[in-house]
């Protein structure tokens, strides 16, 4: 917004300098306002968007056999994936201003103990070392290492990994009222 004042004011500062009296350079003034406007109006937008959102699409997980049968939402970047014994794969990928690459796995079917983290850990990352893209190295290394925070209750374990790349990045487990548990890794960037 700052640009087109900016701009506006360069413009009627140079038309009342060299007097246009005559139609033909008002007109030409005029274009000159509107382009600029149009021009900063997608620089607006570009500055509003830091990640292209018609890129983000389900063709990175193309390649993975177990993923064939997914549905893909565009408007929310997911990717459904039903698993063997009803149990469901989340894929999110996408962003505008943060970029996300969360797998969220809810599990109807197993019945360990939600507590186990090292178990819960390995069965999530079974899928995301499946995508080439996720950052699992950067994820072993600061599992391996212990460089998370940790919030636990009853309910929910969540793990904040220390790290200074990502704006957030998580393992959260989740014992869900009809006995099923949710497990959710991922990171998002500024």
């Amino acid at each position: 917004m700052r640009k087109i004042k900016y701009k506006v004011c360069i413009l009627l500062t140079i038309f009342i300098a060299i007097g246009c009296n005559d139609s033909q350079s008002e007109n030409k003034l005029k274009d000159t306002i509107k382009k600029d406007s149009v021009i900063n109006t997608a620089d607006e937008q570009s500055e509003e968007c830091i990640f292209d959102e018609t890129a983000q699409t389900s063709v990175f997980l193309d390649t993975v056999p177990n993923f064939k049968k997914l549905h893909w939402i565009d408007s929310t970047k997911t990717a459904i994936i039903p698993l063997e014994n009803n149990d469901t794969l989340q894929v999110k990928r996408g962003g505008c201003i943060h970029f996300y690459f969360y797998f969220t796995l809810i599990c109807h079917s197993d019945n360990h103990s939600f507590e186990d983290q090292n178990y819960w850990m390995n069965k999530i990352q079974f899928y995301t070392k499946q995508i080439n893209d996720f950052d699992n190295e950067l994820i072993d290394s600061l599992w391996t290492n212990k460089l998370f925070e940790e919030d636990i209750n009853d309910k929910q374990i969540l793990l904040n990994f220390t790290q200074d790349f990502y704006c957030n990045q998580s393992l959260r487990i989740v014992k869900n009222n009809d006995g099923s548990v949710t497990v959710e890794l991922g990171y998002y960037q500024c």
